[in-house]
């Protein structure tokens, strides 16, 4: 009998972004190889500062066991779910308050929603990926801005419905460059950012006291602006990437701004 495995890349800058991918139904795991970093860096300097917050809703996805198929646009045009977990409903929130983002979104909806829901078998970290990728944060006074970022390579490997994986890939990589296929390979791949959230790598020597956000990766509204903060599902070390800033009236832990 014929078996299907997919596999999916996504880099992390110090938060858990995520990943997904697929190859196609006649690929064996045996014609996937290493990812080349010349299609790596080429895609990366491609990136938009918004497809961050894509990148990131797809390592929500993966660690949730989310399928995206269960996204759609709503009546007035905002990006919306059923069975949301926190952690996604959190990112789908700051992606609608992201024209070009929440704009994105719903283009690669178009042909997924409503597609069978796939689930995911798990991830693993793969390679350094992006440098100095620039990202969209929010300040001090809850205004959009840019901050630099690095991001890790996440081997993803689904374990169901994979031609819904499959599409959904696809889709989501024709609207932004951090979900991605490198490689003479074909390797499939998506770039979150790596901010200090993630156990990978942990490092003692940029560690910080801080907060841990909560499931809709907020801190509590008492939390002093720029005080450290992680993602509620992060136990590493790493405390420097992320700080507590208000965003439309929220206390929420986002990427340190510049």
């Amino acid at each position: 009998m014929h078996s299907k495995r997919y596999l999916g890349v996504f880099c992390a800058l110090g938060l858990a972004a995520m990943a997904c991918g697929a190859t196609n139904e006649t690929d064996s795991q045996e014609q996937l190889g290493s990812v080349s970093s010349a299609s790596q860096d080429a895609k990366c300097g491609q990136a938009e500062p918004h497809d961050i917050l894509i990148s990131e809703l797809f390592y929500d996805s993966v660690i949730t066991n989310y399928s995206l198929t269960k996204l759609f646009v709503d009546g007035v045009g905002n990006i919306d779910g059923t069975d949301m977990p926190d952690l996604v409903a959190g990112q789908v929130g700051r992606i609608n308050m992201v024209a070009a983002a929440k704009a994105d979104v719903a283009d690669a909806l178009d042909k997924v929603t409503g597609l069978p829901a796939y689930t995911i078998a798990g991830y693993t970290h793969y390679a350094e990926a992006c440098t100095d990728l620039e990202a969209l944060t929010w300040d001090e006074e809850g205004e959009l801005t840019t901050t630099l970022t690095d991001t890790d390579s996440f081997e993803v490997t689904a374990a169901t419905n994979y031609d819904s994986w499959a599409d959904t890939h696809k889709e989501f990589g024709k609207v932004c460059p951090l979900v991605k296929r490198v490689g003479t390979d074909g390797k499939d791949t998506v770039d979150p950012p790596c901010d200090g959230s993630t156990n990978d790598p942990p490092s003692s020597t940029v560690s910080a006291t801080g907060v841990v956000a909560n499931a809709f990766g907020n801190c509590l509204s008492t939390t002093p602006s720029w005080t450290p903060c992680k993602l509620y599902y992060a136990t590493g070390v790493n405390w420097t990437g992320r700080v507590c800033l208000w965003v439309s009236g929220v206390k929420q832990c986002v990427l340190r701004p510049d």
